[in-house]
């Protein structure tokens, strides 16, 4: 599959953003996140609407969705701030011969990669020429589209990237209340520091990428509930939550195929951890990752595991918070990755894993991971 570039442009937000704004200081978890791009691809079924009508709308919609998401319009100055310029967000279309339902039967990888407006793992030592915000759109034969939004994962995290495609999409609807409330965080709460020293784009691996494997792992609602169960059967923790259940079988058999004991770490958000809790449309990264430690868990079963990624969660609180400040380690390159995404339903969990090729043939095999887990299944 390949997806033909149609056009190239950029989109600058409806009104010009004030002088009083236009430089946006980086709090230090900015600082503290490697410069990659957070990719998100959403697939939308065909509809009666004209495909030009359609273009013009998701372009204006961004338009002035950009004037309330000014930073995201700008370029990234140094490690301290973004120059808000209005410069713009790159969009581009595209079209790909054939039906959206080719990469929904059986989601793979490297055709979703196509999909992508940018390389999300570049790092250009000129940051000033990288856009943040990145969108592809991309039509099928069959009349269906996909969007994907790639941002600077520095600038947002997760959370701050469903904030601003709930906003989108509001504008796009002719509402904005989803834009009502939007608040930027404030640099006071994590001041930056002078981190060029860390190198964190070392913490990027791009050499390990090329002799590793992404695959879907799909658990739906009724094998969570009975996993839930099964590692909650322990002194350890005896009520875990369906992430606690499922990260610990998840590293349970990564420690078995790997037969080595390496630490978890897991991005937690800030926001309702703080004291007072930060508003949920706190935009910016206000994310930090917690490391549950390596120390014996070669001999833990499934309920040892989870009570020790439980009690390493409880520690993120406001006293770690206000300590922070001191410690900016990035800690070594990472190269397993696993993504958690909530099915439909909201109740099972849909898990992408990125391991080396020779590990994930052993990860596969598992017996509980064949257990619980459907192995790609169609999205149709």
């Amino acid at each position: 599959m390949e997806a033909q570039i149609i056009s190239k442009q950029i989109i600058k937000p409806s009104s010009s953003t004030p002088q009083r704004l236009r430089t946006y200081t980086l709090s230090l978890l900015y600082q503290l996140v490697p410069p990659i791009y957070v990719p998100m691809i959403f697939f939308y079924s065909a509809t009666s609407e004209n495909s030009s009508i359609k273009s013009h709308h998701l372009k204006t919609s961004l338009s002035k969705t950009l004037t309330h998401f000014y930073h995201l319009a700008g370029r990234i100055k140094d490690s301290f701030s973004i120059d808000c310029n209005d410069e713009g967000a790159l969009y581009i279309e595209a079209h790909v011969d054939g039906d959206m339902s080719m990469i929904l039967q059986e989601p793979d990888i490297h055709m979703l990669e196509k999909l992508l407006p940018c390389n999300t793992h570049e790092v250009s030592s000129d940051i000033s020429s990288q856009v943040i915000l990145a969108i592809q759109v991309t039509d099928f034969d069959c009349g269906g589209i996909a969007v994907t939004v790639c941002i600077k994962h520095a600038v947002a995290d997760s959370s701050a990237v469903g904030s601003f495609l709930s906003s989108w999409a509001a504008v796009a609807r002719g509402t904005n209340g989803d834009i009502d409330g939007v608040i930027f965080d404030r640099p006071s709460l994590f001041p930056p520091q002078d981190v060029e020293s860390l190198a964190l784009h070392n913490m990027v691996n791009v050499e390990a990428l090329s002799k590793s494997s992404t695959k879907r792992f799909l658990f739906h609602s009724s094998k969570i509930a009975v996993l839930r169960e099964e590692v909650g059967n322990g002194p350890c923790l005896d009520r875990p939550t369906r992430v606690e259940a499922l990260a610990a079988l998840i590293w349970g058999a990564l420690l078995t195929a790997t037969e080595e004991a390496y630490e978890l770490v897991i991005p937690i958000d800030l926001r309702r951890r703080m004291d007072p809790p930060l508003p949920k449309k706190s935009l910016g990264n206000m994310s930090q990752c917690v490391i549950v430690d390596s120390e014996n868990v070669l001999g833990l079963d499934y309920n040892g595991l989870a009570g020790k990624i439980h009690e390493s969660i409880r520690t993120m609180n406001n006293e770690y918070l206000r300590k922070l400040h001191a410690d900016v380690s990035p800690g070594e390159p990472v190269n397993d990755v696993v993504v958690l995404i909530d099915t439909k339903d909201g109740e099972g969990i849909e898990a992408w894993i990125g391991l080396c090729n020779e590990d994930m043939a052993k990860f596969e095999k598992n017996p509980s991971i064949c257990a619980y887990a459907s192995f790609n299944p169609s999205i149709l």
